[in-house]
């Protein structure tokens, strides 16, 4: 079931006449680095040719940071990254008003530090709150808590990770806006924090601030928590939602809020799902991609007619899928190591040439080839390297990261300096 989509307004677009390209002197390893996710290339005396939306802009490396293990996994923390290493070790950098960083202040922190724990750590996910699992099934929380999100029984926040004391042989941990989410050995799944729409799936619509069971749930193998939605994947391919279904994103072909999880009666024979703003994703293990929600901005890859599908539909052009993300904007990686994307293409985020607002039909990345992992809109691990689309924290800081040397670097750039992601 589909409703008409008027085009959204355009934003104003830079022009070729908005800058001029300029040459700067660059380290060789920040060239080979940019160099790995941009067409254009000058690789001659080490030069870089780069435009740039500014008269004149610096990169300055300030600090080189030598990193204990290769890169596992990066998370976003509402405007901070934490890594965790291959080791077990973490890495927090960025904003941290929330003290999800969990540094003990509230401070942005403009260089990146390792955080202590007695266990190595297997698992992270973080919004305004961060969930740390360590090699124990032990779960650590700090951050933002109003609604009982840490599990820790109240509504205070914490600035470092105190564990949770009533869980155990947890396998996978949750983080999304205000709800966290634990996932057991056993396959039985636990909820807390907001539930203003039904999203834990414990029936009544009451904030909860300890983690408790969602009876409706077993043998689940993975869960993705959208805006106010939550899909859940069980191990026979089968998926149940519940929350929010404003844009029909819960799969049942209505927009009627569910406060229990529920099967979804359309699609089977799924591998892995996503969940994003309003609208979900499904990869079958046929490499097809389907989805159901909101594409008003086209993140459901239908076209720029159809508003939203709250029955399940297949997304045109997507084959051999190996891997989908949904988080502003979903991606898709191919089994030939190239990611596309649709969706919004807020500053011109997916680096594509004509650098449009809005993508209503897959498009294949222009600057991704032999991905191997993608982790969100700004990182994957290509040919065993790290890559960072330029990300800019508060502080004017920008971000590299390398796998293959083992190292930070953040370099510092001019205040009113703008980076363009393509045409470089």
């Amino acid at each position: 079931m589909f409703r008409l989509f008027k085009r959204p307004k355009k934003k104003k677009q830079f022009s070729k006449n908005d800058s001029m390209p300029s040459i700067y002197k660059l380290p060789p390893e920040l060239i080979s680095f940019i160099c790995s996710f941009l067409d254009n290339r000058d690789f001659k005396n080490n030069r870089l040719s780069c435009r740039l939306f500014a008269a004149s802009t610096r990169l300055d490396i300030k600090h080189r940071i030598k990193l204990d293990a290769k890169i596992k996994s990066i998370t976003d923390a509402n405007g901070g990254k934490i890594f965790l290493m291959m080791s077990g070790q973490v890495y927090v950098f960025g904003y941290n008003g929330y003290g999800q960083l969990g540094l003990n202040n509230l401070a942005t922190q403009i260089k990146p530090v390792k955080l202590n724990f007695n266990n190595k750590i297997v698992d992270i996910d973080a919004s305004s709150h961060t969930l740390f699992l360590d090699e124990t099934t032990s779960v650590w929380a700090c951050g933002y808590n109003e609604y009982g999100q840490l599990g820790l029984g109240d509504n205070t926040d914490r600035l470092m990770p105190v564990r949770i004391p009533s869980l155990k042989s947890v396998r996978k941990v949750i983080s999304n806006g205000h709800d966290s989410f634990f996932l057991k050995d056993d396959g039985i799944v636990l909820a807390c924090g907001e539930n203003s729409y039904g999203a834990l799936g414990l029936g009544a619509r009451r904030n909860i601030t300890i983690p408790t069971q969602i009876p409706e749930l077993s043998h689940i193998c993975q869960i993705a928590k959208g805006y106010s939605h939550v899909l859940f994947l069980r191990d026979d391919g089968k998926v149940l939602s519940c929350g929010l279904n404003e844009s029909g994103e819960l799969g049942h072909g209505d927009t009627i809020n569910r406060n229990k999880p529920r099967v979804i009666a359309g699609i089977a024979d799924v591998c892995q799902v996503a969940a994003g703003n309003l609208y979900s994703l499904f990869l079958k293990k046929d490499g097809t991609v389907w989805g159901c929600g909101n594409n008003g901005d086209g993140s459901l890859g239908l076209g720029e007619d159809i508003n939203e599908s709250v029955d399940i539909v297949k997304i045109p052009g997507l084959s051999e899928i190996i891997d989908i993300k949904a988080d502003n904007s979903p991606l898709f990686l191919k089994k030939d190591g190239t990611v596309w994307a649709c969706g919004y293409n807020y500053d011109n985020h997916f680096g594509i040439e004509d650098a449009i607002d809005f993508i209503f039909t897959p498009r294949e990345i222009t600057h991704s080839k032999d991905v191997k992992i993608i982790f969100d809109n700004d990182y994957y691990i290509k040919n065993d390297v790290t890559c960072s689309i330029l990300s800019v924290i508060p502080g004017d800081i920008i971000l590299k990261l390398v796998n293959e040397f083992k190292t930070l670097d953040y370099f510092e750039k001019e205040a009113n300096a703008r980076i363009a992601r393509s045409g470089l």
